[in-house]
């Protein structure tokens, strides 16, 4: 199994934690972190912004993404949610059979 680190950031507490509980439920993730406050300056629309966010660390797996990922862009309120995975090439093996298992159907 391939253990991937999801990222994605929104505006919402309310709404960063209705997603992970249901990716959580759904088996499309074994864990999620949610980090607030979170300063974020990006361009958009051709402008500068300056925005405080929460950041949503995801632990899956390369199958389970493509669920993850079409989950969280329908959830998502942003146009254009970053979401984007790193794979997780070194990962002690108690945590990948731990995340193996919660992702199992």
């Amino acid at each position: 199994m391939t253990a991937l680190l999801v990222y994605t950031t929104i505006d919402s507490m309310e709404i960063a934690t209705k997603i992970s509980e249901e990716l959580i439920s759904k088996k499309y993730a074994a864990c999620v972190n949610i980090i607030p406050g979170v300063t974020s300056i990006y361009s958009w629309e051709g402008k500068v912004n300056k925005d405080t966010e929460i950041t949503i660390l995801m632990k899956t797996s390369q199958e389970k993404y493509p669920l993850l990922e079409a989950f969280v862009k329908h959830s998502h309120p942003y146009d254009c949610p970053a979401i984007f995975a790193i794979e997780m090439d070194k990962i002690s093996e108690s945590y990948s059979a731990w995340l193996h298992n919660s992702l199992a159907n």
